[in-house]
């Protein structure tokens, strides 16, 4: 904590992001009930389900989960490519219910502009560093369920907690 003003104090209080691997031998890659796809073929993402900050826990194993994050982390710079991955591991395990495409919010502000969402300054680098240090694609670590991320706020650390206390004992944290 660090004191600014006379008889205040202010803190940078963020999120905690860190990446794990899921040991745990049957984790479902698309749980039931995730998401709804249109009679078109799409999938509409709500501008909040593409926000990832200071938050109380939340575990992100399933392929829509991690598609999200992937999308905030690279914004426009790399979503077709996520979409893609997206399609090919549904429609591979799904292939009565054809995906065809996001549908992406718009800014309040400005009907022409695509919101891509956000992940909190100080772990927005993580999943590039997370991808390089464990040699593996994007297309991996979202279609494998043994690649989670944890989010957790760093005043929280319910995660740690967790950990602790002998819950979540297939996690092994990473980064």
């Amino acid at each position: 904590m660090k004191k600014i003003r006379i008889g205040m104090f202010e803190t940078n209080s963020s999120s905690e992001h860190c990446f794990c691997i899921n040991s745990a031998p049957e984790t479902k890659a698309f749980p039931k009930y995730e998401f709804y796809i249109r009679d078109n073929g799409t999938v509409s993402i709500w501008d909040s389900e593409l926000e990832f900050g200071r938050l109380p826990m939340r575990i992100l194993f399933s392929v829509y989960d991690k598609t999200k994050y992937a999308i905030a982390c690279y914004q426009e710079d790399r979503f077709d490519e996520i979409q893609d991955i997206f399609a090919r591991a549904y429609n591979s395990t799904h292939p009565s219910n054809e995906f065809k495409g996001f549908e992406l919010p718009h800014r309040w502000n400005d009907k022409s502009a695509i919101e891509y969402g956000y992940i909190d300054h100080q772990s927005a680098d993580l999943l590039p560093s997370f991808l390089k240090m464990e040699g593996i694609t994007l297309e991996e670590f979202i279609i494998n369920p043994k690649y989670v991320i944890v989010i957790d706020g760093d005043e929280y650390r319910f995660f740690d907690r967790y950990k602790n206390n002998g819950m979540l004992n297939t996690l092994e944290r990473i980064l």
